[in-house]
């Protein structure tokens, strides 16, 4: 059964990828930007094809090379060369192989196995492959790369960024509303011509008398 925490939409999926490694013992790439989600839908679809009766998979990460050409030889051992590269050979029971590929190492590992399941059908393997785009793009661009089925997951969704802080409206200071017109004139005809002219040039007669008898004592 199908792991009831993936969505419906990648269960389908899952279910997909099964039929055209189990029916048409095809090899798959299954790629991400997120790391942790293409090693979480890896090891749904692994617990879905561990299910199938009459398919065995191996999960190898890191192994070193020559374990995965000493594999090899061992499911090739019983043919012939001719058999080995025949479609039609006696072949073995089925077997995919999980490999992470996350640096130029796994890659040229890679390239290695797909030659030789290419080369040697009767070896009766598929491989399923756990990388990003920046890694296999690449490869699989390129003849033999080919050799994939390509399925390539969504891209995560963009974290929503935090709304921004309503700005608070500046204070106004109130401003003194200009003099109309009229007042303004008002204020400055009597600045430029007092209402009584003679009055203020008697108090300042009077206070120059002041000051002149404040100097003779």
């Amino acid at each position: 059964m199908l792991n009831t925490k993936l969505q419906e939409h990648e269960r389908a999926a899952v279910q997909s990828l099964v039929e055209r490694i189990y029916i048409d013992r095809a090899s798959i790439a299954l790629l991400g930007r997120d790391t942790t989600g293409v090693d979480d839908f890896g090891r749904h679809l692994v617990q879905v094809l561990r299910q199938e009766a009459h398919l065995e998979v191996v999960v190898l990460f890191d192994v070193a090379e020559d374990k995965l050409i000493d594999r090899i030889n061992q499911r090739l051992a019983p043919l012939s060369v001719d058999q080995a590269r025949s479609a039609q050979g006696v072949e073995q029971p089925p077997q995919v192989w999980v490999l992470q590929v996350q640096g130029d190492a796994q890659l040229s590992q890679v390239q290695m196995l797909t030659r030789l399941i290419r080369d040697f059908p009767a070896a009766n393997l598929s491989l399923l492959l756990l990388s990003s785009p920046k890694i296999a793009d690449a490869f699989l661009d390129s003849p033999l790369g080919r050799f994939f089925v390509q399925w390539r997951l969504p891209e995560p969704e963009a974290q929503t960024q935090p709304a921004a802080e309503e700005k608070q409206p500046p204070v106004e200071v109130p401003i003194e509303p200009a003099p109309k017109p009229a007042k303004l004139q008002q204020v400055l005809s009597g600045l430029r011509s007092p209402k009584a002219p003679f009055m203020v040039a008697g108090v300042a007669l009077l206070l120059l008398l002041i000051s002149l008898v404040a100097g003779r004592h």
